[in-house]
């Protein structure tokens, strides 16, 4: 199975994210449950958070 990569990442508020596809599917991401837990936390730092890049590879955002 192929997978979509990631073209662009853009955030849409403090706890949401656009992602574009290269397949032309566009899709919104809510973290607000991931930043409960303690590995995600230091995105709840919103200058952290909206310096969001797309992975080299376009599999993840980092």
């Amino acid at each position: 199975m192929t997978y979509p990569k990631i073209q662009s990442a853009k955030v849409i508020d403090s706890h949401t994210l656009l992602i574009e596809f290269n397949n032309n599917e566009t899709k919104q991401y809510g973290i607000s449950l991931l930043l409960e837990k303690e590995m995600f936390a230091p995105l709840q730092d919103y200058a952290l958070f909206k310096s969001v890049q797309v992975e080299q590879g376009g599999y993840a955002v980092v």
